[in-house]
């Protein structure tokens, strides 16, 4: 009995948590941050127990972020902008609709296509000099920021931090890893649409994710001794 009221209270924490977080992530207004997290908190409730190789879930990640924003229609886009409450929410997923009603997705006539119409920019920017950089930055696209003004060589050192970092907490949390993998894959994803280099944003990701995960593998494991 004490080990199943000990469970129910663990999921209840987490609830409140989860609940806690969306409600955070709302009323912070950050329509990109929100679309990210809701997704990522999809993919966690109905791909864990499916998905257990890491390329798979890497793939259907991919898939559902990029795949489900791009198959949706403009009615569809607009009719989920006119749910929030949020003024400022609402009208960036209704100019998202505007956009993908126009067709033109860097012609820079809505907030949305300005946003995209960097990626083209910085992209020619980095293959101008690809390997010592030396670009332009738009302040707003991390990764193409990054490669633009840096180039290969100044990128590589950051992608072998992550890359070891990644490969640290996936020994360090095994069995709950696929839960760090899907915010570490929104958190680079993120990057290819706005600036992700916040301190807070590496805060969260590298230090208290793993170890909120850490310490519910703990438990569990002590639990069930």
């Amino acid at each position: 009995n004490f080990k199943a009221n000990n469970r129910k209270t663990r999921k209840i924490v987490w609830l409140l948590i989860i609940i806690l977080l969306a409600y955070t992530v709302l009323k912070a207004q950050y329509t990109t941050q929100i679309l990210f997290f809701f997704l990522t908190m999809l993919l966690s409730f109905i791909s864990v127990n499916k998905y257990k190789n890491q390329r798979i879930t890497i793939i259907v990640m991919i898939s559902v972020l990029v795949l489900i924003p791009a198959l949706l229609n403009e009615n569809t886009i607009r009719m989920i902008g006119l749910s929030f409450d949020s003024d400022l929410v609402s009208s960036r997923i209704i100019d998202l609709a505007d956009t993908v009603g126009e067709g033109d997705y860097f012609d820079e006539s809505t907030h949305s296509s300005r946003r995209l119409g960097r990626i083209p920019f910085l992209i020619t920017q980095f293959l101008n000099s690809p390997i010592y950089g030396g670009g332009e930055s738009t302040g707003h696209v991390f990764w193409l920021d990054h490669l633009s003004l840096y180039g290969i060589i100044g990128t590589l050192p950051f992608i072998f931090i992550l890359t070891s970092v990644y490969n640290s907490i996936k020994l360090l949390i095994s069995s709950r890893f696929f839960y760090f993998q899907a915010a570490f894959i929104s958190f680079i994803m993120l990057g290819f649409i706005k600036n992700s280099g916040n301190r807070e944003q590496y805060i969260v990701m590298f230090f208290a994710l793993p170890a909120s995960l850490f310490l519910y593998k703990n438990s569990l494991s002590r639990s069930n001794k």
